[in-house]
């Protein structure tokens, strides 16, 4: 049934106006209804199953405005209503992600804090009385110093805290593997030091195997410790950003790493700044950084930039592997931060 026909029963027709597009329908006593798709429906049954709803509002796609059509008729002005969306709030733009730096450093990357400063002294202190003499270092060392320095380990493993790479390098960069056999050697000794378990010497044992006191001394350590430095050392290092995880920059470093990455996150055209995914310890850093760029050569973006575009685990496998192939991979040991 059309428009004419429903003339002729006696029903009031809103007309729409003429700038309306066809197939919206039109506003039949105060509702809509569309024709192209109720056509065979009867308006009168449609009349007396909704005469008791509201005004409808209607709004014309060429305008922005919106006005509502009453029962008999007549149009009045409204005030647009908007729907709560979630993250939306009652903003009649849409809302879009807005990317907001709050920090000069990358994540992992920002420094400790006091109170945190306090409680990771006093953790590596305690374990380290233990396993240096572990009869008389249960006195000093405490169940939540044991707890603390597994959390430590634990931000190492984890990678999800916005210092999680400031401990690492406070403890000399041990390996993923180690930092997984420290944090799992520290349970047994936490049970130990309570008393659940009378096993004292040999989670101090278990502990020395892994390297944990290497770990300990390295943060006890100063930039003033008398240690040797040598010029030939050097770092491997490997930064991204967090929104572009896949978008690597890898390069080389005689100096400390946080320094190297400071400067690099002060230039002008770093917007995010970047945070180190991995950090190695070479002889030669030159010659390191040759035989690693000739391995990634495929991945590389630009010739005359140190940028590559590659998964990290792909990278890091592979960095490793032609390191650990020309000898110039130096071992985890003990030594002075700089």
């Amino acid at each position: 049934m059309g428009p004419a026909s429903a003339q002729a029963q006696g029903v009031t027709i809103a007309v729409a106006p003429p700038h309306w597009v066809p197939g919206h329908g039109v506003a039949v006593q105060g509702q809509h209804f569309g024709f192209y798709k109720d056509e065979t429906r009867s308006i009168q049954g449609r009349l007396r199953r909704h005469e008791a709803c509201r005004p409808l509002r209607l709004r014309s796609p060429s305008t922005s405005r919106s006005r509502t059509v009453s029962m008999r008729g007549s149009t009045s002005p409204r005030r647009p209503s908007y729907r709560r969306r979630r993250g939306c709030g009652r903003s009649r733009t849409r809302s879009r992600l807005l990317l907001k730096v709050r920090h000069p450093w990358g994540f992992g990357m920002s420094p400790i804090s006091n109170v945190q400063r306090v409680r990771y002294d006093s953790a590596v202190r305690g374990v380290r009385s233990v396993l240096c003499v572990p009869a008389r270092g249960v006195g000093i060392c405490s169940a939540d110093d044991v707890s603390h320095l597994k959390g430590m380990f634990n931000r190492i493993r984890r990678q999800d805290q916005w210092d999680w790479f400031s401990v690492h390098y406070e403890f000399g960069l041990p390996p993923i593997r180690t930092v997984r056999l420290i944090a799992d050697a520290l349970v047994s000794l936490r049970r130990a030091v309570s008393g659940e378990w009378d096993g004292l010497e040999t989670a101090s044992r278990r502990l020395r195997k892994v390297a944990c006191h290497v770990c300990l001394d390295n943060y006890l350590s100063s930039d003033d410790y008398p240690y040797r430095r040598n010029d030939s050392y050097g770092w491997i290092y490997v930064l991204s950003t967090r929104n572009q995880p896949t978008h690597l920059k890898i390069g080389r470093t005689d100096r400390n790493v946080f320094d190297r990455v400071s400067e690099i996150n002060r230039a002008t055209g770093v917007v995010v700044p970047f945070s180190v995914r991995m950090a190695l310890r070479v002889s030669d850093s030159v010659e390191a950084e040759r035989i690693v760029f000739l391995a990634l050569r495929s991945f590389r973006i630009r010739k005359d930039r140190e940028f590559f575009d590659a998964p990290f685990r792909l990278v890091e496998d592979r960095i490793k592997d032609v390191l650990q192939k020309a000898g110039l991979l130096r071992p985890f040991f003990f030594c002075s931060r700089r």
